[in-house]
C-alpha cells in the first residue's frame, strides 16, 4: 500500500523527483575523480589480535618495524662490495632522507652483512623502515621511487609488501576503468535488443550510473572517518551496475506489461511499484543486511566490502 502511494507521488511530481535526483548526484560527480586518493591503499592487515600485538613488541623491544620497503640495487659492471657500487647506492638513497616517516636505510656498507649480497655478487638491497602501518607505507611508495637518484652504473628497484599492494591496486584500477568503458556500450546494445526501444534501454543504464555515482559519494564521506580499502571501488562498480540494471529491468518490463493492458501511465507506475517494487525492496534489504555484517570484521579489506 505504501509503495502504491509512492507510485502516485512519483508520477504526479515526476519533474520534482527527477530534479531532486540530479541535485543529489552532483556531490558524487564532484568527488568521484578524486576518491581514490582518499582511500586506504594497502590496508589489508588487522590492527588488533595476537599478530598486531606481536608486531608492537618487535618494534618496541627490538626496533624491528612492522613495515619495511626494500630497494634492490644491481649492476652489470660492478660488484656489490666495490666502493664505487656502494657510493652509488648511498647517492641513490640521499633523496629519500627528506621523506618524513622513514628510518635510515640499512645497507651492506652500513652492516657489513655478506647475506645482503647475491650469489653472483652483483646485487644487494637496502631496507627502509616505515613509521606507521602498511597503509602509510603504501602511500609513500611513489615518493620513494621519485626520490631515488639515478646512477650511472647501478639500477634501483623498489619492492616489498607495500610496493606490491601499490602496484597491484594501480593495475586493478586501470583494469576496472577499462572494464567500465566496455561494459556500458555492451550492456546498452543488449538492452536495446531486449526492449526494442532506445528509451527503455536508457533507463537501466541511467539508474546504474546514478547508483554508482551516489555510492562513490557515500564512500568518500565514510573515508573521512574510517579506513576504506580501495577494493571497495570495484564492489561499487560491479554490484552497483549489476544490481541496478537487474532491478531496473524488472521495473521496466513490468511497467511495459501494465501499459500493454491499456490501464494508463499513472496506474502502470503504481502497479509496478506495488509488485516489482516490493520484490526489489525486500531483495535490497536482504543484500544490505548480508553485506552489512562484514562491518563487524576488524580487517579493513573485508570491512570495506
Amino acid at each position: 500500500m505504501g509503495l502504491g502511494r509512492l507510485g502516485h507521488f512519483v508520477f504526479r511530481y515526476r519533474w520534482l523527483v527527477i530534479c531532486t535526483w540530479l541535485i543529489l548526484i552532483i556531490p558524487g560527480i564532484v568527488v568521484a575523480p578524486t576518491i581514490s586518493s582518499h582511500l586506504a591503499h594497502g590496508a589489508y592487515s588487522t590492527k588488533s589480535g595476537e599478530s598486531a600485538e606481536g608486531a608492537v613488541i618487535l618494534e618496541s623491544e627490538l626496533g624491528i618495524r612492522p613495515n619495511v620497503i626494500t630497494v634492490v640495487f644491481s649492476s652489470d659492471t660492478l660488484m656489490a662490495d666495490d666502493p664505487i657500487f656502494m657510493d652509488e647506492v648511498d647517492q641513490a638513497l640521499i633523496g629519500i632522507t627528506h621523506i618524513e616517516g622513514l628510518a635510515p636505510p640499512m645497507t651492506y656498507r652500513g652492516t657489513g652483512d655478506p647475506r645482503m649480497i647475491s650469489e653472483d655478487g652483483r646485487t644487494t638491497y637496502a631496507l627502509i623502515g616505515v613509521d606507521g602501518d602498511v597503509y602509510k607505507a603504501t602511500k609513500l611508495v611513489p615518493d620513494i621511487r621519485d626520490s631515488l637518484e639515478p646512477q650511472p652504473h647501478v639500477t634501483a628497484l623498489v619492492t616489498g609488501r607495500a610496493p606490491f599492494h601499490h602496484d597491484g591496486e594501480a593495475v586493478a584500477m586501470d583494469d576496472l576503468q577499462k572494464a567500465e568503458q566496455y561494459t556500458f556500450p555492451l550492456v546498452a546494445i543488449v538492452l536495446i535488443v531486449v526492449f526494442g526501444s532506445l528509451v527503455a534501454a536508457i533507463v537501466p543504464l541511467a539508474i546504474g550510473g546514478v547508483s554508482v555515482i551516489m555510492a562513490l559519494g557515500i564512500v568518500f564521506v565514510l573515508s573521512q572517518f574510517i579506513d576504506i580499502n580501495s577494493s571497495s571501488l570495484s564492489v561499487v562498480s560491479f554490484i552497483g551496475l549489476g544490481i541496478s540494471i537487474d532491478f531496473s529491468l524488472l521495473m521496466v518490463s513490468r511497467f511495459r506489461e501494465e501499459l500493454a493492458k491499456g490501464i494508463g501511465t499513472e496506474r502502470a507506475v503504481v502497479t509496478t511499484l506495488a509488485t516489482s517494487g516490493k520484490a526489489i525492496l525486500y531483495s535490497s534489504i536482504t543484500g544490505m543486511i548480508g553485506l552489512g555484517a562484514l562491518i563487524s570484521f576488524d580487517m579493513s579489506i573485508v570491512r570495506s566490502l
